[in-house]
């Protein structure tokens, strides 16, 4: 996945289920993907779930290349183990522009 000048826009939010029996949900979840040549790449997940394990953000076994990226995850903090943003077993290659990232 990726194409030279192009942008990658994910917006996500979670928020409270009906029932409580989910766990670890993830308001944007990028697992086992290789996304490569992206201009830019903004990631943007709020968690309103108040369920244990939630995420905003979960980057888990990837491999992202990209000129800008910004990852912004905010959790509710309404559980002791909720976060905002969480990269696990990934790679990320930002090429001459910046990295940002704020999980709360």
């Amino acid at each position: 996945f990726g194409r030279t000048n192009s942008k990658l826009i994910l917006n996500g939010i979670l928020d409270n289920p009906d029932s409580h029996e989910f766990e670890k949900l993830k308001a944007i979840l990028i697992q086992s993907c290789n996304i490569t040549n992206i201009s830019s790449m903004e990631l943007i997940g709020i968690d309103n779930s108040c369920i244990n394990g939630s995420r905003g953000v979960n980057i888990y076994q990837s491999n992202i290349t990209a000129n800008t990226m910004s990852v912004i995850g905010v959790s509710n903090l309404c559980t002791s183990d909720g976060r905002g943003v969480q990269i696990e077993e990934s790679e990320l290659s930002i090429f001459e522009g910046e990295f940002y990232m704020m999980g709360t």
